[in-house]
């Protein structure tokens, strides 16, 4: 297989929408690729942005109910027609919580979690759809701590069940844990 890159003309980009930016998130359904939040130096988003592909239009969504913090170094999973921003950071803290985007509605909600919400305070952290089960996101280290440790680089691994609305501290087999790490890429592979 060759790979090769083309270049997307984008055919209309707004006055207002500001497209230079670092740590945020995107996610691609269908012909479309949203995009979440994120910063440019010390100015922090949580604005919700769309590209099509097919025609090279950007635009800004207007959404009810955004997360009121903007935020950097966030994740965000597609699941369905949801996509799942968890935790991040703005420019003094480290954020646990997760906002939901419904892409049929444009409405942001707030799903009320089961477990313990400490382990969501995170930031660059990975995240993907877990392999076995496409209703539930796994999520892999990243910075940040909780009421029982201080802050740091994290190795752990825990799963949001999103039909459930659950939080699962998951231990893996075998004696060999990778380091704890932040900003790093995360995919999950077949059942693997």
């Amino acid at each position: 297989m060759l790979a090769c890159w083309r270049e997307i003309r984008c055919s209309s980009v707004g006055a207002n929408l500001s497209l230079e930016r670092a740590g945020h998130t995107a996610c691609v359904d269908g012909s479309c690729v949203y995009v979440f939040g994120g910063r440019k130096g010390s100015s922090f988003y949580n604005d919700s942005l769309r590209l099509n592909a097919e025609t090279g239009s950007w635009e800004q969504l207007y959404t009810s109910n955004a997360p009121a913090v903007r935020r950097a170094h966030h994740t965000a999973t597609l699941i369905g027609r949801q996509i799942w921003v968890v935790g991040g950071s703005d420019s003094s803290e480290v954020l646990a919580d997760v906002s939901v985007l419904d892409l049929d509605t444009l409405v942001w909600t707030t799903p009320q979690l089961k477990g313990d919400i400490g382990l969501l305070a995170r930031t660059a952290h990975g995240a993907d759809v877990h392999p076995s089960n496409p209703k539930a996101i796994i999520i892999f280290g990243g910075y940040g701590g909780t009421a029982y440790a201080p802050y740091a680089f994290m190795n752990d691994l825990i799963v949001i069940h999103t039909d459930r609305c659950e939080i699962q501290v998951l231990q893996p087999r075998g004696k060999l844990l990778p380091s704890a790490r932040g900003y790093h890429s995360f995919n999950s592979l077949a059942n693997r």
